[in-house]
């Protein structure tokens, strides 16, 4: 799923937090929760990529342009790590806010990016388990045994 559109969601998602808690801070945090978990990407083009390619290729590898003058797409990606993109991470949340309740920034951090993970698993051209790190660590984080040509 594309940026923008997370960030449409989670600003969505942070504005029914605000009206059910009315305060300000948990609704911000949804907002940037959901957004920021898309720093692991910057991981993945400089591990795939290397430093040799301007900044705007970062969002071109993930085909976020469309524009014929970018000369990268995903299949410059070999490798496909992003490691906040997880699974086991958002359980291992949620069991921490199980066992040690958290305040409703935290919580609504949490919120957002388990959506952010729903919507990326579901929308994005992968394998069901792609989006658990195991899975990807067995696959050796090649990202041509991770996605799915069939959706």
């Amino acid at each position: 799923m594309k940026p923008v559109k997370h960030a449409v969601t989670s600003g969505v998602l942070g504005l029914v937090v605000y009206a059910f808690r009315g305060d300000p801070a948990p609704a911000v945090s949804c907002l940037l929760a959901g957004c920021m978990i898309d720093l692991d990407h910057i991981f993945d083009w400089v591990n795939n990529l290397g430093l040799r390619r301007g900044t705007l290729s970062l969002f071109n590898v993930y085909n976020h342009f469309d524009y014929e003058t970018f000369e990268e797409s995903s299949r410059d990606i070999i490798y496909f790590y992003v490691p906040l993109h997880s699974w086991e991470l958002m359980i291992g949340f949620w069991s921490l806010c199980l066992f040690y309740p958290m305040g409703p920034v935290i919580t609504s951090a949490f919120l957002s990016l388990t959506l952010h993970l729903y919507l990326d698993q579901r929308y994005n051209r992968v394998k069901p388990l792609s989006y658990f790190f195991i899975y990807r660590m067995y696959k050796r984080f090649k990202t041509a045994a991770l996605l799915d040509s069939q959706r």
